[in-house]
């Protein structure tokens, strides 16, 4: 199977994967709060 199939100018794939690790990153800025709370009181 081809990696390279897709045509994608480099910038273009850069800006992709930097813009989804933005999206990721708030994502888990927002839960990881709550998870740590769970995880220390599963601890706990």
């Amino acid at each position: 199977m081809q990696a390279r199939q897709f045509s994608i100018p480099q910038a273009s794939a850069q800006s992709l994967l930097s813009e989804a690790y933005r999206v990721i990153s708030e994502q888990y800025r927002q839960h990881s709060l709550s998870e740590l709370e769970y995880v220390k009181a599963r601890l706990l």
